[in-house]
């Protein structure tokens, strides 16, 4: 479930351009030939897995975990470690300050659901699978620079642009939207169970 809501995020930058006006969506260039990037899809996926599994066992593993167990407020322990995670993407030097905060608002609200999904799901393993479809879908569609080098596909784009302000916010709106959805199913089929009462 997880992989198909990093999945989707990065589905809704292959349709934007139908709802934006002409000229405004980046163009996209292949980069190398499919057997190249074959070649070394393996060992980028692998890295990218111990690079969100270690970043998820931190954040949503033992953090989580500590602060859970001192306080009740998922403010404290969903939010707070989030917005942490969060100020780890601020990179103004690259984004621009609008497009850097925006990405600190995605990443922060990508951590909080990660959160609220590793307390629901008793586990790690769909917080960590949502963290690498997201990193992993970079080795097809990559931003041509530094978060091209393992993709197949590079997007010629400003990431300071507007577009990139829409893209930034219309991700974090459907992952909100998706999220929504997919508490909903699991409060329906898979319903935490009531603990019973006092005798």
């Amino acid at each position: 479930a997880m992989l198909g809501l990093a999945a989707a995020l990065y589905a809704l930058m292959a349709v934007e351009h139908l709802v934006l006006p002409e000229g405004v969506s980046p163009e996209v260039s292949r980069l190398r030939p499919t057997g190249e990037w074959l070649i070394g899809l393996v060992p980028a996926l692998a890295l990218i897995l111990m690079q969100v599994a270690a970043e998820e066992v931190a954040f949503r593993g033992y953090l989580l975990q500590q602060l859970r167990a001192r306080f009740r407020s998922p403010l404290v322990w969903a939010v707070l470690p989030a917005l942490v995670f969060g100020g780890l993407h601020f990179d103004p030097g690259t984004y621009g300050l609008v497009n850097a905060s925006a990405y600190v608002l995605n990443a922060t609200m990508m951590g909080t659901l990660a959160a609220l999904v590793t307390m629901r799901t008793g586990n790690l393993g769909a917080a960590i699978g949502l963290h690498f479809g997201n990193n992993a879908s970079m080795t097809l569609f990559g931003l041509e620079g530094e978060l091209s080098g393992f993709s197949l596909y590079g997007v010629a784009m400003d990431p300071a642009s507007g577009y990139a302000t829409y893209s930034i916010l219309a991700q974090t709106l459907a992952a909100l939207v998706i999220f929504a959805l997919w508490r909903r199913w699991m409060n329906r089929h898979r319903p935490i169970a009531n603990l019973p009462g006092p005798a």
